[in-house]
């Protein structure tokens, strides 16, 4: 697999596949038409496989390979906007503080990783947490006072935007004297 791939080879293959044409390419990127296609070429023998079929009635198409490469090059790009844009905000002390809520059944090791996680991709950024009961939680999430919350399930699905992130067993706890004491399973309801 390559290591040479570069953010403007897949600017390029963008460009090749949206104009059809090698030589609007060229014009479209600044460069000139034989150093686009040898920078393809070379591309493509580095990969053993290649991106684009040519000389095709409707100009340049990819192949099922090819629009795979195209499709991951389509998130790079954007992605390195995107990252680009938090490094930036991050820079310029932009970003404010996140706001998480959670509820006190959460377990300690699971809001440290949560929590670890946010410092590792948002360096030098403030995070705010707030405990509170559940349905307390949910309710100032709604009223936009939170911006994230891990809370125990079940949670209403169509209301929110859910991502389950860990499992928990479920402990029933009762008296000895307790009838259901004596089971040692018990039917959920």
């Amino acid at each position: 697999m390559s290591n040479s791939v570069e953010f403007r080879h897949l600017e390029y293959l963008i460009a090749i596949y949206e104009s059809k044409n090698f030589t609007r390419t060229a014009e479209r990127v600044y460069r000139s038409q034989p150093a686009i296609s040898q920078q393809v070429r070379a591309l493509e023998d580095d990969i053993e496989f290649p991106i684009f079929i040519r000389g095709g009635r409707d100009g340049i198409e990819p192949t099922q390979a090819g629009e795979l490469i195209l499709s991951w090059s389509r998130i790079v790009l954007r992605e390195r906007i995107e990252i680009f844009k938090v490094a930036r905000a991050i820079h310029m002390k932009e970003v404010p503080p996140f706001r998480l809520g959670f509820c006190p059944f959460v377990s300690p090791q699971l809001l440290q990783a949560f929590r670890s996680t946010y410092e590792e991709h948002f360096p030098g950024c403030e995070i705010h947490l707030s405990e509170t009961e559940p349905l307390n939680t949910l309710q100032r999430l709604s009223h936009g006072v939170l911006d994230c919350a891990i809370l125990p399930m079940p949670i209403e699905k169509d209301l929110w935007n859910m991502l389950q992130i860990a499992q928990s067993p479920l402990v029933v706890c009762m008296r000895a004297d307790d009838p259901l004491a004596s089971q040692s399973q018990l039917d959920s309801c």
